[in-house]
């Protein structure tokens, strides 16, 4: 329901002059202010960008899957989990309950009930008053003047007077004590009584939502059992559902909020990198014909590139353990190759240093050496005329007798 407002009185509370009225300065002005703006708005989109992770990586792993571990606890009757222990999922009809003594006054029921659980709300349709500030600009004496006005705004509106719930201290199923306080309740098969005033001034709206404990049936209870207790757990549940319903419910809430995170992420990558191409976007205003167009498109880039960031993130952050191995046996793949390649080139480089094989000449004989002039002089022997004794071949004249020998 939209409150209903009333301005009742305006003052104002600050007067600046901005300065000229003349289209040109004021267009000036305003060019420099969406400048000075844009240019400061990159920082802070570099630190929404940064920001921008923590979502993105809760989406994925910030979301406990409790519907999981709920779902692969076995589902026990009460009269058969007694001295068990550890996490359990039991069922059963409660008994002995610390009941709550409620008293339900509305146009259908007017008594005192003894209750499992209850919900109290009450609200009355009242006035207030509120304060707003906002700003005007004027032209007087040909300068634009803004003022600051605070308005002050009486509304109507449903105003929450009490809104309280409880829960029977303590119950049984079977033998097993099951002691509320620290639960979470997951009970839907609940009576209402509710009185829906009108929206005048001093109506009141009642909702009362409870379960009389004549009434229960069959509870479940999610839990650590410790000595036929239970008291607490991670999750501790307490539920009317069917065991189906309560695990379809919660798997159902936990995508909810890695939706919702999954947005959000997307949401403020979108509005850094608008931040971050702001002086751009800025520019853009003063191209005729084409610069809203383009305007338009580069946002409708920024979303798109804001969405498949997020996808990638969500996968990486996912099967981050995927890709290490694939990282892994790539590093692996490239030192292999790398010692392949070192082994290789001092074995070319060997076959490069080895000289080439000399080409074999067939042997030819050599000549016999000629004979020394002694051997010679052996051979043909040369005598002295006179006397008859061996020369030699240059002798003049004889060793033994002194004969002149002949040339």
């Amino acid at each position: 329901m939209t409150p209903k407002e009333r301005l009742t009185s305006s003052r104002v509370t600050g007067r600046k002059v901005l300065g000229s009225a003349n289209p040109l300065a004021k267009g000036f002005r305003d060019t420099k202010k969406g400048c000075a703006d844009s240019v400061s708005g990159i920082f802070l989109g570099f630190i929404l960008f940064a920001l921008a992770f923590w979502p993105a990586w809760c989406s994925v792993r910030g979301v406990e899957e409790v519907s999981k571990a709920v779902e692969a606890l076995p589902l026990v009757a009460a009269e058969d989990a007694s001295g068990q222990s550890g996490m359990i999922r039991i069922f059963g009809e409660p008994s002995d309950i610390d009941y709550i003594e409620l008293d339900i006054e509305c146009e259908e029921i007017d008594e005192t009930a003894d209750v499992f659980w209850y919900h109290f709300k009450l609200q009355e349709y009242t006035e207030h008053e509120e304060t707003r500030e906002r700003t005007e600009t004027r032209t007087e004496g040909g300068q634009e003047v803004e003022y600051t006005v605070e308005d002050t705004v009486m509304v109507e509106d449903w105003e929450v007077i009490e809104d309280s719930t409880d829960v029977a201290g303590s119950f049984k199923l079977s033998d097993i004590e099951i002691d509320t306080r620290r639960a979470e309740l997951r009970l839907t098969d609940f009576e209402t009584c509710e009185d829906k005033g009108r929206e005048r001034l001093g109506e009141e709206w009642l909702l009362i939502e409870y379960i009389p404990i004549d009434e229960m049936n069959e509870i479940a209870v999610v839990g650590d059992l410790q000595d036929d207790e239970i008291g607490s757990g991670e999750p501790f549940i307490i539920t009317d559902q069917d065991p189906d319903e309560l695990v379809s419910a919660m798997a159902t809430e936990e995508k909810g909020s890695r939706t919702m995170l999954t947005i959000v992420s997307i949401i403020m990558f979108f509005i850094a990198f608008n931040l971050i191409i702001g002086p751009l976007l800025f520019l853009l205003n003063y191209v005729p014909v084409i610069g809203a167009g383009l305007r338009f498109g580069i946002g409708i880039g920024s979303l798109i590139l804001a969405i498949i960031l997020v996808l990638i993130l969500r996968f990486i952050i996912a099967f981050w353990w995927v890709i290490l191995i694939l990282l892994a046996v790539i590093i692996w793949v490239l030192i292999a190759m790398a010692k392949k390649k070192s082994s290789v080139e001092p074995e070319v480089e060997e076959a490069e240093a080895e000289p080439a094989p000399v080409e074999e000449k067939p042997v030819t004989p050599e000549p016999p050496a000629a004979p020394e002039p002694a051997a010679r002089a052996a051979e043909t022997e040369l005598k002295c005329p006179a006397c008859g004794d061996p020369y030699k071949p240059g002798d003049k004249f004889c060793e033994n007798c002194g004969h002149k020998l002949q040339e």
